[in-house]
């Protein structure tokens, strides 16, 4: 492993140096981390001193030495993943505007990720270079450290993952209607059932992460009320029911009703009936009279009806 260092010399001025060439058994993410150590300790150079910078996506955004060891922490209990080669640490990835999927890896990657985002907010929190720089850091670290974060972002990451296939199949170039129409189906009924039996195991789960990371969880038979000393909420709605009705049936029953908004019956059976006019599949003349007739009854008179299901016997 070849260990290069940058560095702003006492004159301002940023260069770059090799440092040294050391032999690793492997490349794990612990073993590469214990290497750079000893040869930065070798040197002489404190670890305090140093801030990372990644360009490639492969390294954390910020590398305090905090977020250092806590991302060997990760290595060694197995809950972080490593990249291609076993040597590539997970950055927290950003969702992009065209890719569906982006933000299903990118709340993946939160959620992997959440302790060392946690300290690296909290190091910015602190020894930020400006106030705003400050505020911001402490205004997200607040933020993620709720209660209604954490459930919000295990709820998106469990309804992400029912939509991903189908997201997946409507961004390649070469579709398939019929496989589509078929993830459709799967996707709203794995869907329904999330809404049917997965409060519960989204509780506990949120529950479970929150304590692990010392986040408060609100006593969810409060009222609701109270918690947030807000006169909006009736006196009878607790806690479990706002973010059991208001916030899990919500946001599951939006994404249902998108579904069946887009493809509602009559958009499906059009779909289904223009698969036969590929050439790849098996030739049915029912469905395409039964297209032409039902779907495009100004384009086709009733006798030319007639005359295309006459012609079709010939193909």
């Amino acid at each position: 492993m070849a260990i290069v260092v940058r560095f702003v010399d006492r004159d301002g001025y940023v260069k770059e140096r090799f440092l040294d060439l050391v032999h690793v058994k492997d490349s794990t993410a612990l073993t590469l981390k214990n290497e750079i150590l000893s040869s930065l300790s070798f040197h002489k150079l404190d670890v305090h001193d140093i801030r990372g910078q990644g360009y490639d996506g492969a390294t954390p955004q910020s590398i305090t030495r905090c977020q250092l060891f806590e991302i060997s922490n990760l290595a060694d209990i197995g809950e972080l993943r490593s990249g291609r080669g076993a040597n590539q640490l997970k950055s927290l990835q950003r969702p992009g505007d065209t890719r569906w999927s982006s933000h299903y890896q990118s709340i993946c990657s939160l959620l992997r990720l959440y302790g060392p985002a946690i300290i690296v907010l909290c190091d910015i929190a602190i020894n930020g270079s400006t106030s705003s720089q400050k505020g911001d850091a402490s205004f997200a670290l607040t933020q993620l450290m709720s209660f209604d974060f954490v459930i919000v972002m295990h709820l998106m990451r469990k309804i992400m993952k029912k939509t991903d296939k189908l997201c997946q199949a409507f961004q390649r170039k070469s579709q398939d209607i019929v496989n589509a129409l078929d993830l459709v189906s799967t996707t709203k009924t794995l869907i329904q059932n999330l809404r049917d039996q997965g409060w519960e195991s989204l509780l506990n789960k949120v529950v479970s992460y929150c304590e692990g990371n010392n986040i408060e969880v609100p006593e969810m038979s409060r009222s609701y009320k109270d918690v947030i000393r807000s006169r909006s909420k009736e006196d009878n709605v607790n806690v479990e029911h706002h973010y059991r009705v208001d916030v899990f049936f919500a946001a599951i029953d939006s994404q249902l009703q998108e579904l069946n908004s887009r493809f509602n019956e009559s958009v499906t059976e059009l779909l289904q009936l223009s698969v036969a006019l590929d050439p790849k599949r098996p030739f049915n003349k029912t469905d395409i009279c039964k297209l032409a007739k039902k779907f495009y009854p100004l384009d086709f008179t009733e006798q030319e009806n007639h005359q295309i299901k006459n012609e079709l016997q010939h193909y």
